[in-house]
């Protein structure tokens, strides 16, 4: 299939309600992954379905979808052998351009693993793209369309007569950021014109989809337009399906997975002897839910994370850390720590410290290492604050950026072990408790 981002949740609802549009002449505005295409080719066998868009990746599938082919020319001397792939068949041509901008994510090779990932996709290119073309094959042979038209949006709509649907770019440029390499390798050579959907373009657009029967997907809240979906998702913004067609009326909320397994946890008065042996142990996602649904704030909404490890003293839980492989600072040599939270605790009233100062140590950084395949040499987080300066990280990890309702936070490993890290946070940290 195509690569996309609508929730599976949301293609269910439109799903079990798309026979509505049966025997309609449908107008897509921004076909994308052609999502809505696939779901109404196979719920509706009598409706009209016209798409359009005017990126590069979608319209390589809406001309294979109409027989066509993109015009694409090789701009870069180093990827020549890439135009003998774009330019045979249009599965062949939509297969590369998804396995290329994969590869591309590694081309720098400014890391171990990066330089590992590359060297693969250059090895492993034919059975890859043959992977690629099975996929892409079974997409299209699974969406129909009558034709497909690269006109800007905002001159597509409206369509009187016909239902006009729309799940149009919420980010002014996010399209052009994405694809920037990719415009950089790749010359389209009838690249369409358009211009930038500014939010006045895009109520613009939106009123002009009003004026017949519309779909409209999007990602923020609006009171203008009846709602008749919406999802809740952890971690991210909620989606909604507004409509004036006689759609159900749902609700979903994007359930967290978690599992219980049976630790024992730091009592709220034991105490963390000097010599208390810390272990770094990896876990999963499930685990992290269960215990931070159970100590971090409900307003909180958690994220999945790339890397969760626990934090033993001795036998007895004390808190949790969890990482993303790539540091969103994008600097070579970070990684990203999402998650740190400690139980509860009475006796040590600075256990956060001494969380802050494990995920630091040569043990930690040696367990991310050897997860990875990767050198790292500091750490970034996030603390979401309109406070100057955040008194949990402060003193631990240093201020790399000042944001609106947010701090960044830099640590680096300095090869401490655990060991010396409880001596030194209990001489430090402890005796101000006790003062």
């Amino acid at each position: 299939m195509f690569i996309g981002s609508i929730p599976a949740k949301l293609r269910q609802v439109f799903w079990q309600a798309a026979t509505l549009l049966e025997g309609r002449d449908v107008y897509i505005g921004c076909s994308g992954n052609f999502t809505f295409e696939q779901i109404i080719s196979r719920r509706c066998q009598n409706a009209r379905l016209h798409s359009n868009d005017i990126a590069l990746y979608t319209s390589m599938i809406g001309y294979a979808l109409t027989d066509r082919k993109a015009d694409i020319v090789i701009q870069d001397p180093e990827y020549t052998w890439l135009g003998e792939y774009l330019n045979r068949d249009g599965a062949c041509q939509i297969a590369s351009f998804l396995l290329f901008q994969e590869m591309l994510k590694f081309e720098k090779q400014n890391t171990d693993y990066k330089v590992r990932m590359w060297n693969h996709y250059v090895t492993n290119w034919e059975r890859l793209l043959s992977l690629s073309m099975y996929r892409v094959n079974k997409g299209l042979a699974a969406t129909r369309i009558e034709d497909y038209t690269t006109v800007d949006v905002f001159d597509y709509f409206p369509r009187p007569g016909g239902v006009c649907i729309g799940f149009l770019p919420t980010y002014v440029g996010g399209y052009e950021r994405l694809y920037k390499r990719i415009a950089e390798v790749l010359l389209w050579v009838n690249e369409p014109p358009y211009a930038m959907l500014t939010d006045e373009r895009r109520e613009e657009t939106i009123e002009r989809m009003k004026q017949s029967d519309f779909i409209l997907y999007d990602d923020n809240p609006r009171d203008d337009v009846p709602c008749i979906a919406r999802l809740n998702q952890p971690g991210k913004h909620d989606v909604y399906i507004y409509s004036n067609m006689a759609f159900p009326h749902v609700l979903l909320r994007k359930n967290m997975e978690e599992t219980a397994p049976k630790y024992h946890i730091l009592g709220l008065d034991a105490e963390i002897p000097d010599d208390a042996p810390i272990r770094i142990v990896e876990t999963d996602n499930k685990v992290l839910n269960h215990y931070r649904s159970m100590y971090l704030k409900k307003g909180i909404t958690p994220a999945s994370a790339g890397l969760v490890y626990m934090v033993f003293a001795g036998e007895q839980l004390l808190g949790f850390a969890a990482f993303q492989p790539y540091s969103p600072m994008g600097k070579a040599g970070c990684i990203y720590m999402m998650s740190d939270f400690v139980v509860r605790s009475r006796r040590h009233k600075r256990l956060a410290k001494l969380m802050l100062m494990i995920t630091i140590s040569a043990e930690m950084q040696l367990a991310l290492q050897e997860k990875q395949i990767t050198r790292y040499t500091h750490i970034y987080t996030t603390a979401f604050t309109k406070n100057p300066v955040s008194m949990k990280y402060r003193g631990i990890f240093k201020l790399a950026k000042r944001g609106d309702g947010f701090l960044n936070y830099s640590g680096e490993f300095a090869g401490d072990s655990t060991k010396d890290v409880v001596k030194r946070w209990k001489m430090r940290f402890e005796k101000q408790s006790k003062s």
